[in-house]
């Protein structure tokens, strides 16, 4: 398998599983990855942020585009998962 989709298949998966986690298990996982790409960088969490926060699209790309994207994607991965 392509390393780019296993990497999306990876991403499929973690999203799938913390959709059913409650909002402060998810902000702890937040921070685990965070933390985990900090120290595997050798960076600061808030250096990880800002190059994050720097290639993430746009509120309207994500609005308009992303999320509908993502939701299809999700809805049928999970329709696969049944």
């Amino acid at each position: 398998m392509d390393p780019n989709e296993q990497l999306g298949k990876d991403t499929l998966a973690a999203m799938r599983a913390l959709s059913a986690k409650s909002s402060p298990v998810v902000v702890s996982s937040l921070y685990g990855a965070l933390y985990e790409l900090a120290l595997r960088s050798g960076q600061t969490p808030r250096t990880v942020l800002e190059v994050f926060f720097r290639e993430a699209p746009g509120d309207d790309e994500w609005r308009e585009k992303l999320l509908p994207f993502w939701r299809a994607l999700l809805d049928r991965s999970g329709e696969a998962a049944a």
